[in-house]
């Protein structure tokens, strides 16, 4: 495998594996919350994870923003601008805080209405833990904005490990903290609080990983930080981040969006229904771990490739990404699918919800390969700075495919597993395929940014 391995490979899994320990890290967060919230209840289970997603949604319009600081960043790097690098993450982190904040406000102000219209459905034991649990995922915000614009400018120099001190900081607190505050510590004087605990856990930790992220890039002197800081807004650094951020934040939006949309359809499937297919969303994070890592990082190689004019380097880039890819998704798949039993008890104990949740495991084993591959050819395109295409595909795929398509499915059928099924498939393989035709053009070669 090694003599057939393209030029590339070594460097590119070099740079992707802090990126694959973070995203493992983050979804192991992920998977323990939601399994320590699943053993309280699959209503609190449903709540909790669809509060979730639903901050999510809105958190794209200034997480968008770290893709663009990532691409500008590289190109700007890679030109060997490093007083530039500076500008751009200065400009990045006050425009990502500002937005942060005025959407929390937004949201503490008009948390029963925005929830009512979304899931309204929603069996009222889901909404009533809606309402204890969405402030604290609001909170969380500001905090989200700061950690991810620090680690996607320190990506664009080509530095995965900074954003790995905040998601492992976050990761330890996260171990401690939820148990703690959801079951208590008698020897301590700390009361059992539920699933406000998971609350309160949720949004410390991430203001846990701030500080740890803080303290860390002004010890080791990170090339991002500015001379000096102030207050003042530049108008052609933030249009610069804005052309390239605005398309991947739209894309984000509407991507995440779905997944809100998604869950108005699920609940009218039940709440076991629902509970199920979160425990499989939730380990497909872990299948998409490694194509997600690969494409965070391609996207960082691309762009500097790109920005020193180093055309071939980019296409041996692609070709790297395309053998990891193959590699890798032609084990992981298999191993989800027989070890879906196993792993969906680690969330629950309640029979039906178990079947549930291996039915959808497996489901998203089978399209693994679809889903891996999409990923990592989104980051080339990423990379090159064509985020207005794949917004576009992924917002007709998304929406037409997964929501749509499973929507009028079960409407005919009567059957939420068939409906998800066809939907799933829709969505993953036709991004797939479009994504695939784009990079084999090559016009990606040619974008300016």
């Amino acid at each position: 495998m090694k003599r057939n391995a393209p030029v590339k490979t070594a460097e590119l899994i070099k740079i992707a594996i802090p990126c694959l320990i973070e995203q493992f890290l983050l979804v192991v967060a992920g998977i323990i919350s939601t399994a320590i919230v699943g053993r309280l209840g699959k209503a609190e289970l449903t709540a909790a994870t669809m509060c979730a997603n639903l901050v999510g949604w809105l958190q794209c319009m200034y997480v968008g923003l770290s893709v663009g600081s990532t691409i500008v960043v590289g190109r700007i790097w890679g030109a060997g601008d490093k007083d530039g690098v500076k500008d751009v993450f200065d400009q990045s982190l006050k425009l990502n805080i500002m937005i942060s904040v005025t959407i929390m406000i937004i949201l503490l102000v008009l948390k029963k209405q925005i929830i009512g219209l979304f899931f309204g459905g929603a069996e009222q034991s889901v909404l009533d833990h809606m309402y204890l649990y969405m402030p604290y995922c609001m909170a969380s915000m500001p905090a989200t904005a700061f950690t991810t614009i620090v680690g996607s400018a320190q990506r664009g120099t080509g530095d995965n490990k900074t954003s790995l001190v905040g998601t492992a900081s976050l990761n330890i607190s996260n171990v401690i903290l939820t148990p703690i505050l959801i079951y208590g510590v008698s020897w301590l004087n700390i009361p059992a609080m539920g699933l406000t605990g998971a609350g309160i856990a949720f949004v410390s930790v991430r203001y846990i990983a701030v500080i740890c992220l803080t303290i860390y890039i002004f010890a080791t002197k990170k090339p991002i930080l500015p001379r000096r800081w102030n207050l003042k807004l530049k108008k052609e650094t933030i249009l610069r981040i804005i052309h390239v951020a605005v398309p991947s934040a739209v894309e984000q939006f509407l991507f995440q969006g779905g997944f809100v949309m998604l869950q108005t359809v699920l609940i009218t499937f039940g709440t076991v229904f629902q509970a199920g297919y979160q425990i499989g969303a939730n380990l497909n994070g872990i299948i998409c771990v490694p194509s997600q890592a690969i494409s965070v990082a391609t996207t960082a190689l691309i762009s500097q490739a790109l920005g020193s004019n180093s055309l071939d380097d980019a296409e041996e880039i692609v070709k790297a990404n395309k053998f990891i890819i193959w590699s890798v998704f032609s084990v992981i798949g298999v191993l989800f699918f027989f070890g879906a039993p196993l792993l969906v008890k680690l969330y629950t104990n309640e029979t039906e919800v178990i079947q549930e949740a291996v039915f959808f495991v497996r489901l998203f084993a089978v399209e693994s390969f679809a889903v891996g591959y999409m990923q990592a050819m989104t980051g080339v395109l990423k990379g090159a700075g064509d985020v207005r295409y794949t917004a576009i595909t992924s917002a007709v795929a998304l929406w037409g495919g997964r929501i749509f398509g499973t929507w009028i499915l079960a409407k005919i059928t009567g059957n939420g597993h068939v409906a998800m099924a066809i939907g799933l498939s829709l969505d993953f393989f036709s991004r797939a395929f479009l994504y695939s035709r784009k990079v084999k053009k090559g016009d990606w070669l040619h974008i300016r940014v």
